[in-house]
């Protein structure tokens, strides 16, 4: 599908990107407590406190994503 530069597929292949961003980043906060287990070096961080913020994140945006999925796709996907 093609759109214009601000067209609503745009806004959400945009917000799309944005949610994998943050999904990545909450794993990436997952795996470094997991690691900070054994490594003293990465202790210090709150990565559980991190996660929640990630998730935060992530359920605000997707609030958006799903609006704009309804927008750009009003007829499903052919």
């Amino acid at each position: 599908m093609d759109d214009e530069s601000n067209g609503q597929f745009r806004r959400l292949e945009r917000l799309e990107a944005l949610a994998l961003g943050i999904v990545g980043k909450i794993a990436l906060w997952q795996a470094l407590n997991q690691a900070a287990e054994l490594d003293a070096q990465l202790r210090g961080l709150d990565y559980e406190a991190l996660a929640r913020r990630g998730r935060d994140q992530h359920s605000r945006t997707e609030v958006f994503r799903l609006q704009a999925a309804r927008l750009a796709l009003p007829h499903g996907i052919k």
